[in-house]
């Protein structure tokens, strides 16, 4: 095959398959033609990229529905959070405290009791009908080295 390669006044080349005044022919050479093993070769390798964007695309898809699982959960921990705060401050709000007054016996700062009880902590009461504690060994003392 022949091209013709002229260039114009203004320096611009350009290629033609039609000759030109002042254009000169150039003998194009065609590629060689490839290798049966280079083919297959080059199919193989055509068919492994194939199969590597497949998992690649398959891996992204996997991992944008769990970063979406992972929103989701953070907007329902947010929202589950809000509602339960929204419930303290109504709690807080509907919570009142009673306020009781305070009444002291009369005896108090009196220089003695009413109704004749003695003056001083109570009495202990009786003790009840058990048997006594059984007997602990002593707690054991353990030394650490220093």
């Amino acid at each position: 095959m022949t091209v013709y390669r002229s260039v114009g006044p203004d320096g611009v080349v350009s290629f033609s398959d039609s000759p030109h005044a002042s254009a000169v022919p150039i003998e194009v050479v065609p590629p060689p033609v490839p290798l049966r093993d280079e083919v297959e070769r080059a199919n193989q390798l055509y068919e492994q990229q194939l199969a590597l964007l497949e998992i690649l695309e398959t891996s992204r898809h996997a991992r944008a529905k769990d970063e979406l699982e992972q929103q989701q959960l953070e907007l329902d921990y947010v929202r589950t959070e809000a509602a339960l705060q929204r419930q303290r401050e109504r709690e807080q709000q509907q919570t009142y405290v009673e306020y009781y007054p305070l009444y002291a016996p009369l005896y108090w700062g009196s220089p003695r009791p009413p109704f004749g009880h003695p003056p001083g902590p109570s009495p202990r009461p009786p003790p009840m009908d058990r048997p006594p504690p059984p007997n602990k060994p002593p707690p054991q003392v353990i030394q650490w080295p220093h």
